[in-house]
């Protein structure tokens, strides 16, 4: 598919003419509608006029990290408009990435009049920012630039913006109106705001459609981690199912209670400097945005508050100009929201495991003590987890002071349903025989540093039996089972 790129490809994506074609094209466009897009651009739009300051700060943007010791000292190696090369390959790198703003005249979203997005469509916008960078990583690569790429890439990069655009054709598997059809299957409505959480379940069943739609997108799948951890048998199933092949890894995470806990800002900057991370689906409360590096205390991100046409992709040269900003944004990072969703990309099953390798290191806050990664890794699968459903169906009959082990439980007759402190966990005894019937004994009531992290399974007499620890008050607290 070709597109036009015209001069200044890559160039400011907030043309003055399509701003003002924008306010003048108002024939059957809804008062409402027309006041959310004059004001998100008075608004939002003078912002975009904001650069990276040329200190000695390094900038990480993605994995990269542009950086010069003494700007003043690099006076004879400027580039063009006298600005220092790392910056100029910051810009290279920032105006490559895809930019998903608010859009307007489109056709409506499924049975609604709704023709823009503006004041409800951030999140969604954010979440197809994520996505695309990760299929540019996918059919080109993670070094891919727009102003050195190929025509063959460039048709690549024009293919990858069609499938985001703002139309209810099946060429689009990613546009608005396919993620809200899939939203209205998942319960929402369009017009409603979402969490980071559920923009990637969505994306998550979007991409699983779109596989069998295009080749192209078939050897990358996608995992959505669950309760804040990957199972890496699971992860390890895909790469079987896909015989290799890249995936995309959704990791959704609250850091803190309503506000950011500010001990997980260097959690969150140190993510975004390793290669495998593409970015951060988030923002400040009822503001998202898609974040992508970091400099000193401020976190760099793609903005979509801002209002422009639709896009047409039926022509054979759409422009693919409005898809690129050249103009960083930065947001405090203790004003970040503490709900997100962090985006992995690995090219292959060895990827993978050098992204946990790197990984777990920096999910706890340093110098911490007693504060636990805000996700994991467990070397299971989700499926060998009890959940609360298989919970309810456990034969608890043999739970308390007749259990069978209660002479492992120092004394102590409470039973399963019995009030624990918040620092000790249940020690259960799990059971399945061969009539597939769960069985539960309480081994003892312990103290954190007595239980074992990693679990055990064995089989005893023809039943497979697990031990499972349960931390808090009471046995409904399923999310924190171990196995």
């Amino acid at each position: 598919m070709a597109a036009r790129y015209g001069e200044g490809d890559g160039g400011s994506s907030h043309d003055r003419r399509t701003v003002r074609r924008t306010v003048s094209v108002n024939d059957a466009v809804p008062l409402k509608s027309r006041l959310y897009s004059a004001w998100y651009r008075f608004r939002y739009g003078w912002q975009f006029q904001s650069s990276i300051p040329l200190d000695k700060s390094p900038v990480w943007l993605l994995g990269r990290c542009y950086h010069a010791e003494d700007p003043l000292e690099l006076s004879d190696e400027l580039g063009k408009e006298g600005v220092p090369p790392h910056i100029v390959q910051l810009m290279d790198h920032y105006s490559s990435l895809t930019w998903m703003t608010y859009r307007t005249h489109f056709p409506p979203i499924s049975d609604t009049l709704l023709t823009t997005d503006c004041g409800w469509g951030c999140m969604v916008r954010s979440g197809q920012m994520l996505l695309a960078t990760a299929l540019h990583y996918h059919l080109l690569n993670r070094d891919w630039r727009l102003s050195t790429s190929t025509e063959r890439d460039r048709a690549t990069h024009a293919q990858i913006l069609s499938w985001f655009a703002d139309s209810p054709q099946k060429l689009c598997p990613f546009s608005l109106h396919s993620l809200m059809r899939q939203a209205e299957v998942q319960g929402y409505r369009p017009g409603d705001w979402y969490g980071p959480s559920q923009i990637a379940s969505i994306m998550t069943r979007c991409l699983e459609i779109a596989k069998n739609e295009h080749p192209n997108l078939r050897n990358l799948s996608v995992y959505l981690a669950r309760d804040c951890t990957v199972y890496v048998k699971d992860v390890e199933r895909l790469f079987e199912i896909n015989d290799g092949g890249s995936l995309l890894l959704l990791v959704p995470i609250r850091l803190g209670g309503e506000s950011l806990n500010p001990i997980y800002i260097p959690c969150v900057q140190n993510l975004l400097s390793l290669d495998h991370c593409i970015g951060i689906i988030g923002g400040k409360p009822k503001h998202s945005v898609y974040f992508v590096g970091f400099q000193d205390d401020k976190l760099l991100n793609l903005d979509p508050h801002f209002c422009q046409l639709a896009v047409s992709i039926n022509s054979s040269d759409f422009d693919i100009r409005s898809y690129h900003c050249r103009s960083p944004r930065k947001l405090t990072a203790s004003k970040m929201d503490p709900s997100c969703t962090i985006g992995f990309f690995c090219h292959s099953r060895e990827e993978f495991h050098v992204l946990r390798r790197k990984t777990e290191p920096v999910l706890a806050p340093p110098k911490q003590k007693g504060v636990y990664p805000f996700f994991t890794f467990a070397d299971m699968s989700m499926g060998d987890v009890i959940t609360d459903s298989a919970l309810g169906q456990l034969d608890i009959s043999t739970l308390g002071s007749g259990s069978s082990h209660q002479s492992h439980n120092t004394g102590d007759s409470r039973s399963l349903g019995a009030d624990y402190s918040d620092d000790e966990f249940l020690v259960v005894e799990c059971r399945t025989n061969a009539a597939g019937t769960l069985t539960a004994s309480l081994l003892a009531p312990v103290s954190p540093h007595q239980v074992r992290r990693d679990g055990e399974t064995t089989e005893d007499g023809g039943s497979k039996m697990q031990h499972i620890t349960l931390n808090g008050s009471n046995s409904t607290c399923a999310d924190n089972l171990k196995t």
